[in-house]
């Protein structure tokens, strides 16, 4: 039978949550889930932000927060967010209402400022001296670094019923000038489609297709990505885990085929951290492959919230006859300034087997939320 939640609610009190039973058979994960709400009346659950983080996603915080909640009583604001949470993402709420579908669509304006280290596009400020040989570089093709500034804009709509199947699209185009050089400008669009659907429990599988394209002054790229993903979560203690498997087809660029490995973890307080790596290969060019291992942790130390370390190594083909590979290492840190401002910021430092490819910078983006 299905297990639900009846709300009663007193003047001066919490919303308490108390289970009752109905003859709607239903799947097994729909009653563990539902099970995950039960309310005793000892404690109290105020904590609206608990179990967010930058190494959580929105079904590890969900997960998390029906953990945090389990045991205490809530109030009626809480109970609409949980409730809130769990019709978007394709789970019945607690309160035991069937609603047929949920569809939602946001469309958002957001300013963009960055440091970007290569506004234009362009090349190494220097010869580039390979083999014995010096070819010249033209200054006007040299890469420009300074701050920039422009708008974002978003559309996101999902579609979700019960049963947790759910569909994502996104689309967003974002146009930067250069302050210091207003003749530089960049544009970056994407447009996405995913669909996910619940296999068993907390076992969730996701197919996506995506297109990205980045024109800058001196260069451009156009990629088309598939993607399907496997997402197992689970829970001990007060931490929510997240594993997931994803295998990726590229085309563009390299036209890479990849696998990445995800490990994540978000605790009640919103700490945890996210360890991952990804193998690439070329399926066009022979020999040319990518490896990357990094790991991101969550952190609760005033406004420093996240700080992550990576690792890339890159086999390119031959260049003029000689080897190149490229080892990179990037490490990156987001401090909260406001409830709707953050600053991420970072520095990458690569070398490689050839000289003219050597570099090192630093890069800054403000993210702001409305």
């Amino acid at each position: 039978a299905l297990q639900t939640f009846r709300v009663f609610s007193t003047p001066m009190t919490p919303t308490q949550i108390m289970l009752v039973h109905t003859l709607v058979p239903v799947k097994f994960w729909q009653r563990s889930l539902l099970t995950f709400a039960l309310m005793a009346f000892c404690g109290a659950a105020t904590q609206s932000i608990a179990c967010s983080g930058p190494t959580s996603d929105e079904i590890m915080s969900l997960r998390c927060n029906l953990e945090f909640v389990a045991g205490k009583v809530i109030n009626q604001n809480e109970l609409e967010i949980l409730n809130s949470k769990l019709r978007r993402n394709g789970y019945l709420p607690l309160d035991g209402s069937f609603k047929p579908t949920y569809h939602t669509t946001n469309i958002t304006i957001t300013p963009v400022v960055n440091y970007e280290p290569n506004i234009n596009g362009g090349n190494p400020a220097r010869n580039l001296v390979v083999g014995g040989l010096e070819f010249i570089s033209d200054p006007e093709h040299f890469k420009v670094a300074g701050l920039t500034g422009g708008l974002k804009f978003q559309v996101d709509g999902r579609y979700a019923k019960p049963g947790g199947f759910v569909v994502d699209v996104k689309t967003q185009s974002s146009r930067q000038r250069a302050i210091d050089f207003p003749n530089f400008s960049i544009l970056d669009q994407t447009v996405s489609l995913c669909f996910r659907t619940q296999l068993s429990s907390w076992n969730l599988s996701r197919i996506c297709q995506e297109y990205l394209y980045l024109k800058k002054d001196l260069s451009s790229a156009t990629f088309n990505n598939t993607s399907v993903g496997q997402y197992v979560y689970s829970t001990s203690k007060n931490t929510t885990f997240l594993s997931s498997l994803e295998f990726v087809h590229e085309r563009g660029g390299y036209n890479f085929d990849s696998v990445n490995l995800t490990h994540r973890t978000i605790d009640f307080n919103g700490t945890g951290y996210m360890a991952n790596a990804t193998w690439k290969r070329s399926r066009t060019l022979s020999g040319v492959r990518e490896r990357k291992v990094g790991i991101k942790s969550s952190l609760d130390f005033h406004v420093f919230e996240e700080i992550g370390l990576e690792n890339t190594e890159i086999t390119h083909q031959p260049f003029l006859g000689i080897e190149r590979k490229d080892s990179s290492w990037t490490i990156t840190t987001r401090l909260q300034v406001m409830n709707n401002a953050a600053f991420r910021l970072g520095y990458t430092k690569l070398n490689s087997t050839i000289d003219y490819f050597d570099d090192e910078y630093p890069f800054a983006s403000l993210h702001l939320s409305f």
